[in-house]
């Protein structure tokens, strides 16, 4: 769902190790015998904001669809949308991917797409 390197990167600190049930995020840091905790969404919303302060904003929603009979329903599929802008301009941000990731929660794209910006990140410094 988020990889360990996201994690860290996230919440400030290295990550030993983390697991994930009943969608809290059960995270153990190292040198440190105390594990914490945050929940999926809460985690979401932090990867939102982290991607902010690196000029993209991450979207995720469940497109309309037509069925069969051609009636619109919202897709059961998680979408991602990444868009990049440059901070402190007032222009509006440019989409540069959509992702079609198709999971089944809002966060899990959300993750998606941040795992993508990190990749980019990290790219980019070489």
């Amino acid at each position: 769902m988020i990889s360990k390197e996201l994690l860290s990167v996230i919440m400030g600190d290295k990550i030993e190790r983390f697991r994930i049930l009943n969608n809290i995020v059960y995270i153990y840091y190292l040198n440190d015998e105390q594990e914490y905790f945050i929940s999926v969404y809460e985690l979401a919303y932090r990867c939102r904001e982290w991607a902010m302060t690196k000029g993209y904003q991450v979207s995720a929603c469940r497109p309309i669809v037509q069925d069969d009979t051609g009636a619109q329903v919202i897709n059961y599929w998680y979408k991602s949308y990444i868009f990049k802008f440059e901070i402190g301009s007032y222009e509006p941000p440019e989409q540069i991917l959509k992702f079609d990731v198709n999971v089944k929660s809002e966060p899990e794209a959300i993750f998606r797409a941040s795992e993508y910006i990190l990749e980019q990140k990290e790219e980019n410094k070489c």
